[in-house]
């Protein structure tokens, strides 16, 4: 059996050129926006410079950041919030040797650990081929051996681009060293934890930049070496940063990785001076790239192991990789090769007809069910539309998790390092994550099976479980621009956003949706986010609440507040949201709206209220998108139930011990976690699909891996 070679490659884009003028759908046609360019808060925006909309183009320029519309490849952009896609090149594949990395040898040294789970397990030991011991050493240890995630960055590459570059990038390299990889590094120490390498981290050299020095002496402190670039090959088109794994242990966790970023991307500002909101998003994105290298990549799943025991999630050949499988991918090619079993992903398909694969592993599947209260999920949907070359997705379905960190578009915000995020970590073997540093996403938290497995518009018209998610009011296009929009709260109530339905036929290279994703009559009405299932959203951004520069604008309403406890409110006037300073109660558990010194209180979702201040009602948002907090604190860590039919929503903890309200110290995952059929997800997971008929198990002797393989042999 040859030794398999992955690639596991990410990229963020954003396309950015000189001013255009036209609005030509189509691939390379680029305009920035001015930067002083604003967008009424009023309906009668008939300019293009009022909406600063350009759909054949994207650019981002310190507050103004561009969304792509894959659906009809062009881009949107507007004001203060915008999306743009995360990876647009292809999956490169092992033909190219920039970033191939392969199973680690049976006659490689091994990392040294010590009272590594896996070998304990295994009787403490494992041994080579020809009899010699090698893996970690045998220790008793009481305490838990899992300790923070340590990163080092080389930043050697990175600094010669420098070096034979202008100031202006000295600068841009400078922003990256000092600010956005020491805080990509913190966000990851303090939520991952690993079992540490001791001693010096040497390796094999398989990282294209790995200096001599790392696979000679190796690198002390560290369990993960992240090799930094500037400029590399694939920076075309205004892509921002792609990643990859170059290095796996002998438990195929991966212990190097190497990240580029394209500098020309990085927007300084006016007197090369970085702003808030590009610190923001500049570290999102390594922190979503470095996340492909730690485990969330489709190439990496079939490596995935039981963090019980180290046993593979996918069986294995003898010399450790992955046994070949077929499967019709998302875009309805067939794959053959080594891809995750049915015990880390399978495919499913919606009401309406369309397929989607989905991550079924415990905590993934529980702290699913938890975000959105429906207990009948199987696992979390992965992205159902072609963002790259990836056969089954390698990011969160953007339908349901539009607001992850790792969805496949990002937002002008940042996104939320979510629960489901860190479980698929733990799920992976690797990592043991820290939950009490997870961030709860308000989309569709709470919303209740519907919003899961329903469309998002029924009847033309927006469900009781979509709304405050998805919107229904289109924009008015004339001659290729924007002359009209309604403006709502975004899901998150952080900003106001123009929802962004549109008629597809007056967009230059407009295409219907597919069938599936028809939710209108005349089936020419749809939202311009193909990663959403076409569903329209309050994307379009104008204010973002916390943003106090937006007091002093001429667009500020009477009463409105801008500041860090600001969240934005729909009112009775029909495209009137409002700024209002707010707070959660979590004694009386409920939203509190303070109009100058009166507090509105909010006893249930979408209650009117009437403020004589600033005369007009003001509507209840849902109390799950405002302040999560109040409910199951990081869905209950994958960890127990969280019981949504509560006054005060709380864990029922599978450990009973647990009393903790996130079920933080419970040992066990899924001890009593029951799927929809009655049958314990352990037991489920633990069995292969009875389709599978081709395979047939075996046990095998300790190998040098460090670890025993279960692997099926083809018979």
């Amino acid at each position: 059996m040859p030794s398999f070679f992955i690639l596991a490659f990410s990229m963020v884009a954003w396309a950015r050129e000189e001013d255009k003028n036209e609005i030509v759908v189509g691939v390379g046609r680029h305009r920035d926006i001015s930067k002083d360019a604003t967008i009424p808060r009023g309906n009668k925006a008939r300019k293009l410079s009022d909406f600063s909309f350009d759909l054949g183009g994207a650019s981002l320029i310190e507050r103004n950041v561009t969304r792509k519309l894959m659906n009809y490849n062009s881009l949107v952009s507007a004001q203060t919030k915008a999306w743009y896609p995360r990876e647009q090149a292809p999956n490169l594949g092992i033909e190219n040797g920039d970033f191939v990395i392969k199973v680690r040898p049976p006659n490689a040294p091994p990392i040294f650990y010590v009272n590594h789970p896996f070998e304990r397990y295994l009787n403490n030991r494992s041994r080579n081929l020809e009899g010699n011991v090698v893996a970690s050493e045998d220790v008793d240890l009481i305490v838990d051996p899992f300790q923070p995630l340590r990163i080092h960055v080389h930043t050697s590459s990175l600094l010669k681009v420098g070096a034979q570059n202008n100031a202006l990038y000295r600068k841009r390299i400078d922003f990256l060293v000092n600010s956005v990889l020491p805080a990509t590094k913190r966000r990851w120490s303090e939520a991952l934890r690993v079992v540490p390498v001791q001693g010096a981290l040497r390796l094999l050299g398989w990282c294209p930049e790995t200096p001599s020095k790392h696979i000679h002496e190796g690198v002390t402190g560290a369990d993960l070496i992240l090799y930094v670039n500037g400029n590399g090959k694939y920076c075309q088109q205004g892509t921002l940063a792609y990643a990859s794994a170059c290095e796996l242990d002998q438990y195929d966790r991966p212990i190097a990785g190497s990240i580029t970023f394209c500098l020309d991307t990085i927007d300084l500002g006016e007197n090369n001076w970085v702003s808030q909101i590009t610190l923001e998003t500049t570290v999102e994105t390594a922190v979503h790239e470095v996340a492909h290298i730690l485990a969330f990549s489709d190439l990496l799943m079939p490596y995935f192991r039981k963090p019980e025991n180290g046993e593979p999630l996918t069986p294995r050949y003898i010399d450790g990789t992955p046994v070949e499988s077929i499967r019709t991918c998302i875009d309805g090619t067939t794959k053959y090769g080594h891809l995750p079993s049915d015990r880390t992903v399978k495919e499913g398909v919606t009401a309406s007809g369309a397929r989607f694969f989905e991550v079924v592993t415990p905590r993934v599947a529980t702290v699913s069910r938890n975000q959105f209260d429906c207990q009948k999920m199987a696992g979390a949907r992965l992205e159902n539309q072609p963002t790259s070359q990836s056969c089954f997705g390698a990011h969160w379905d953007e339908r349901l998790f539009y607001a992850s960190t790792m969805s496949a578009v990002a937002e002008y915000t940042a996104g939320y390092l979510d629960p489901v995020t860190l479980a698929l970590f733990e799920d992976s073997g690797w990592y043991k994550a820290d939950y009490s540093v997870a961030e709860m996403s308000p989309f569709g938290h709470g919303a209740g099976c519907s919003f899961v497995y329903d469309d998002c518009i029924v009847n033309e018209e927006i469900p009781s479980y979509s709304k405050g998610y998805f919107c229904n009011s289109p924009l008015s296009i004339r001659n290729g621009l924007v002359e009209d929009g309604t403006f709502f709260c975004d899901h998150s109530h952080r900003s106001i956003a123009m929802c962004d339905m549109v008629d597809v036929t007056k967009i230059s290279g407009g295409q219907l949706p597919p069938k599936e994703f028809s939710y209108f009559n005349q089936n020419v009405m749809a939202g311009l986010m193909q990663q959403i299932d076409y569903c329209p959203i309050s994307s379009l951004y104008n204010f973002y609440c916390a943003d106090s520069i937006n007091a002093n604008t001429k667009f500020a309403l009477t009463g409105e507040y801008f500041g860090e406890d600001s969240k934005c409110f729909n009112t009775d006037i029909s495209g009137k949201p409002m700024c209002l300073r707010s707070r959660c109660n979590e004694d009386k558990n409920v939203v509190e709206v303070l109009v100058e010194d009166t507090v509105i209180t909010c006893n249930e979702d979408f209650e009117m209220h009437f403020s004589a201040i600033i005369g007009r009602s003001i509507e209840c948002p849902r109390k799950s998108a405002v302040c999560p907090e109040l409910f199951c604190p990081a869905n209950c860590a994958g960890r127990g139930r969280c019981d949504f039919s509560l006054v005060h929503p709380r864990c029922i903890c599978f450990d009973e011990n647990d009393t903790r309200p996130g079920c933080f110290e419970s040992n066990s995952a899924f001890a009593n976690n029951v799927h929809s059929h009655g049958e314990s997800l352990v037991a489920s997971l633990a069995l292969r699909s009875s389709s599978d008929k081709k395979f047939t198990p075996r046990k095998l002797i300790a190998s040098a891996l460090g670890a025993i393989l279960s692997f099926i042999m083809l018979r």
